[in-house]
C-alpha cells in the first residue's frame, strides 16, 4: 500500500519523466547514426562516378608518350569503380546490378579496342544510374 502512495507522488513523476527523455534521446541517436550510415553510404557510389568520369576524360584524349599510364588508360579506373560499387553497402537495392552490367560492358568495349563512343555510352549509363541513387536517398 506504501508503494503506490510514493508512486502517486511524486516519484511517479520522476520516472515518466526520465522514461521519457530515454525514448527522446533513443530516437535521436537513431536519427543521427541513420543519417552518418548514409552520408557514408554515398561517398562510395561518389567515388566510383568520378572514377567513371576520369575514365571517360582518359578514352577522350589521344595517348603520347608523355602521359603517365594511370592516366592515359581507362582500364584500371574502371575496375576500381566497379569494386567501389561492389563494395557499396546494400541501400541501392536493385541499382548495384545495372551499375556493374554497365561497367562491365564498358570494360569489355576498352579491352577490345574501341576507345571510342560505346565505351563511353556505358560509363555514361552507370554514372546517371548512379547520380539518381545518390539524389533519390539523400
Amino acid at each position: 500500500m506504501r508503494y503506490f502512495q510514493l508512486l502517486a507522488g511524486g516519484a511517479a513523476k520522476d520516472i515518466f519523466k526520465t522514461v521519457r527523455h530515454l525514448v527522446s534521446l533513443t530516437v535521436l541517436m537513431l536519427l543521427l547514426f541513420t543519417g552518418v550510415a548514409s552520408a557514408a553510404d554515398h561517398s562510395q557510389m561518389r567515388a566510383a562516378v568520378t572514377l567513371l568520369e576520369s575514365a571517360k576524360e582518359s578514352l577522350r584524349k589521344p595517348r603520347t608518350a608523355l602521359d603517365p599510364p594511370e592516366k592515359s588508360d581507362p582500364l584500371p579506373l574502371l575496375l576500381a569503380a566497379k569494386r567501389a560499387v561492389e563494395e557499396a553497402p546494400p541501400i541501392y537495392l536493385g541499382r548495384k546490378k545495372p551499375i556493374l552490367e554497365s561497367i562491365d560492358l564498358a570494360i569489355a568495349e576498352v579491352r577490345t579496342g574501341d576507345r571510342a563512343r560505346k565505351a563511353r555510352e556505358h560509363i555514361d549509363h552507370a554514372a546517371k544510374i548512379i547520380r539518381n541513387g545518390v539524389q533519390e536517398f539523400k
